[in-house]
């Protein structure tokens, strides 16, 4: 009879514990992990916990909203990203008074939000080193739109032309194979209809909204952004913002989940074991039977998935582009208006873009101010440190308007580009990436489901998150009930 020494005996029991915790450590613990505590991972945690399964919703920053970010900082709170809330934003109404909150009128950010009948008061442009009248614009000598468009402010040219003729009609037409003819680069659309270089320098390219560049923003992109803007106005142009700050909505929504989120908590890489979904995180590995990643393709593309999603899955993860957006936000201490006599807001040719006064204070009392820089101007912008843009922004504004330098103090910068856990605003698809990836980047990678407004096929902004969420929820209580 063979004898066992005490060295083979603890020997045993080691190979057993670690057996056994690796057993553990793959037995999953939550039904659904949710990779973002934005509106779309919020939505579909709360969903989830209703329906019976045990959810875990881990953030990387260490706040709550994702692209909803109220400056709660900054005197009345502007909106850092989703500011609008449409008449027909079912989602979202649904969701604001659920958690008892409150809707007010919109307040308005960029011109293009402000009412046509008060763009004279409210805006003045400064192109070519002299200022020019809102009212002024049809007849100023350096306006180079045709005929027929010299009247449409240059933040409306590129819709108000392609509007004319949308080919698409349902909301859905834009990912449909007879679509893909109009996923060509945006300048080459616009060269076609007759727009000079120069009218697309102003037109798309100054302080542009959607991609980065006239040439790497797909047509097809803003078409269907146009088809979803005559869906909206079904209801008239109403539109609303949650008292307080849009972020109150996703805080709401946080506060209600019976596990609460796990803040600064980034995650690093999802394995899929066939079994479950092993997340390997800053704080540790968890094991979930399913995992929903809601987060931008920016953040998603430095979390490492194996096995590898498919070929076009991949390419859009990789690949898709996102707007810009950096801002230089003020306390605005006079009424610099009332002194020269000009608007508040400037739309500028210069590096400060956009400088937008805010009329969110007591009975429409200016007290903050942001310049908005977007397009490749951000990217420039983001080469700088904080403080050299804030001394090269003071530095333009000295010069093109004194008085206005003089009554406003810089509280901060904000660049939804540096923004590690974001990299941009809203998804801005590039010439070719509808067509390459848009029908495959929402699809279910095992045990691994994909939302966000980047997934949404109906809606945009805040309710094409909720509407990718619920898309979310369908898929993973089939799978897990």
């Amino acid at each position: 009879m063979s004898t066992v020494n005490r060295r083979q005996v603890v020997g045993g029991l080691g190979a057993l514990s670690l057996m056994s915790n690796r057993l553990r450590a793959n037995t999953p613990r939550w039904d659904v992990i949710v990779v973002g505590a934005g509106i779309s991972g919020l939505r579909t945690a709360l969903e989830l916990e209703t329906q019976g399964l045990t959810v875990k919703v881990l953030e990387a920053r260490n706040r709550i909203g994702g692209r909803l970010y109220t400056h709660d900082d900054v005197p009345n709170g502007p909106e850092a990203g989703g500011s609008v809330i449409g008449g027909l934003y079912a989602r979202v109404q649904d969701t604001i008074k659920r958690f008892g909150l409150d809707l007010e009128p919109m307040r308005p950010r960029e011109p293009l939000e402000n009412p046509p009948n008060e763009l004279q008061e409210r805006v003045v442009f400064h192109l070519k080193g002299r200022y020019l009248r809102f009212d002024d614009w049809p007849t100023f000598d350096g306006n180079p739109f045709p005929q027929a468009f010299r009247s449409t402010p240059p933040w409306s040219l590129d819709l108000a032309m392609l509007g004319a003729n949308n080919p698409l009609e349902q909301l859905d037409d834009w990912l449909t194979p007879q679509a893909s003819k109009y996923d060509v680069p945006l300048a080459t659309t616009l060269k076609q209809m007759g727009l000079s270089d120069a009218g697309i320098a102003m037109g798309v390219a100054l302080n542009q909204a959607y991609g980065q560049s006239p040439t790497t923003v797909s047509t097809l992109h803003l078409l269907q952004l146009l088809a979803w803007a005559k869906h909206q106005r079904q209801r008239g142009d109403v539109y609303f913002h949650i008292k307080g700050g849009n972020q109150r909505m996703p805080e709401a929504m946080a506060k209600a989940l019976k596990e609460p989120v796990e803040q600064s908590c980034p995650v690093f890489a999802l394995h899929d074991h066939g079994k479950g979904v092993t997340v390997e995180t800053a704080h540790g590995a968890l094991e979930a039977k399913r995992v929903l990643v809601s987060v931008p393709c920016t953040a998603l593309r430095h979390i490492k998935i194996t096995p590898e999603p498919p070929r076009a899955q991949r390419l859009g993860i990789d690949t898709l582009t996102y707007s810009t957006s950096t801002q230089v936000l003020f306390r605005v201490d006079d009424a610099y208006w009332e002194q020269d006599g000009l608007p508040p807001t400037i739309w500028s040719d210069t590096e400060i873009g956009q400088l937008l006064a805010f009329p969110y204070g007591p009975a429409g009392a200016t007290q903050s101010a942001s310049l908005w820089i977007s397009g490749v101007a951000a990217l420039e912008a983001d080469k700088l440190s904080h403080s050299a843009l804030v001394e090269r922004s003071m530095a333009v504004l000295k010069r093109i308007r004194p008085k206005a330098a003089k009554a406003l103090t810089p509280i901060k910068v904000f660049s939804w580009q540096q923004e590690r856990y974001t990299g941009g605003t809203w998804a801005s698809w590039a010439p070719g990436q509808i067509t390459a990836f848009a029908n495959q980047i929402s699809q279910i990678h095992g045990r691994i489901h994909f939302a966000g407004e980047h997934t949404a096929r109906l809606e945009r902004g805040m309710e094409g998150a909720m509407e990718s969420a619920d898309r979310a929820i369908l898929e993973l209580l089939e799978r897990t009930l």
